[in-house]
């Protein structure tokens, strides 16, 4: 689960008068960037959901109205939820979260970020630390199908979002847990990965070597299906780059153990 975050947006609201006025107010969104959870978009002062079954996040500028949901996950009109979610749009920070000052581009050592002009908080865009677990048997290795955008029904290693105050091991058990019902014992650091096709955030995996300890196989979370595969005959298709690259090594290191 990622941490919530808080958005600076224009609310409607009782003036000072008694009459209704639009002001800058604070929200707080738990599912912002379709990480996990519903989404949303503000709506008369509303933060409501867009595609609560996708993730899907939409950001624009004006309050405009809600698109619906046809029961299936995606819009009725416009991008399908799936496009949405995949090709989301990024928002640009207008307000501190700080002191609600108005925020400007500024250059911090040759890089371009978000600045508030009054306080001189910087709103920094950092990699977001994921963990997940190599679980293997007889050659093959345990992949989960994921059930949510983004790249719903595609095949990947158990893994997710470190929560705040986790340590990496933590959450890779954590994890496990909770996409395939197994207990697990890590027996060492496999390697640490970046890809760059995630839609929602720019991640780094971190992966562990694992043993089951106990628990039943089952699928959880936000996995629908489980399964073992051969490292040479993966299912199709795989989730993200960076899960790519570690079944390759993974698939390198065991062919030169056995040689």
């Amino acid at each position: 689960m990622p941490p919530a975050m808080l958005i600076c947006a224009p609310i409607r609201g009782p003036g000072s008068d008694g009459r209704s006025t639009r002001r800058m107010g604070v929200l707080l969104c738990g599912g912002f960037m379709g990480l996990s959870g519903s989404s949303f978009r503000l709506r008369k002062g509303v933060l409501r959901p867009i595609f609560p079954r996708t993730g899907a996040f939409v950001a624009s500028g004006a309050c405009t109205k809600p698109m619906k949901d046809n029961g299936k996950g995606q819009a009725r009109r416009g991008p399908s939820a799936r496009r949405a979610a995949v090709r989301p749009t990024r928002p640009v920070a207008r307000f501190c979260m700080v002191c609600g000052g108005a925020m400007r581009s500024i250059l911090e050592h040759g890089v371009r970020r978000r600045g508030c002009s009054r306080c001189g908080f910087i709103a920094y865009r950092n990699p977001v630390p994921a963990c997940g677990v190599l679980i293997q048997r007889k050659g093959s290795i345990l992949l989960a199908r994921r059930g949510h955008e983004p790249l719903k029904n595609a095949w990947g290693i158990p893994a997710g979002f470190m929560e705040y105050g986790e340590h990496p091991e933590e959450t890779a058990v954590r994890e496990a847990l909770e996409e395939t019902g197994l207990k697990v014992r890590l027996t060492g650091l496999f390697g640490v990965y970046a890809g760059r096709d995630d839609p929602r955030t720019r991640a780094v995996l971190i992966l562990y070597n694992a043993r089951i300890a106990g628990g039943k196989l089952q699928p959880g979370d936000d996995a629908i299906e489980l399964g073992y595969f051969p490292l040479d005959h993966l299912p199709r298709p795989m989730a993200f780059r960076a899960h790519r690259e570690a079944l390759r090594d993974l698939r390198r290191m065991n062919r030169e153990r056995n040689r």
